[in-house]
């Protein structure tokens, strides 16, 4: 939909520009399908993010999902004190 769209129905009392340039890989890893996006937020410039992405299905698959995730981000390198949680918005109203 359209951002005319958006501002009509919903009517927000503000807005906040969130732009990023994004590349995106699809991996198999221990036989799950991951999304690999790897963000430079331009607008404002908060730098680069790595974002996995998995499909869940239920509380239980996302449990062990996190758990996988975690050792993919070990995998990568990625530092504990790293890894954000928030999204884009939340940093950005933070």
């Amino acid at each position: 939909n359209s951002l005319r769209f958006y501002r009509e129905y919903f009517t927000p009392k503000a807005e906040i520009a969130i732009e990023k340039e994004r590349v995106r890989w699809l991996i198999k890893y221990k036989e799950t399908e991951v999304y690999l996006n790897l963000d430079n937020v331009t607008t404002p410039p908060l730098g680069h993010f790595l974002e996995i992405k998995s499909r869940t299905w239920s509380r239980k698959d996302a449990d062990q999902k996190a758990i996988f995730l975690e050792e993919l981000l070990e995998l990568f390198g990625v530092a504990q004190e790293a890894i954000v949680t928030k999204d884009y918005i939340e940093i950005v109203e933070s």
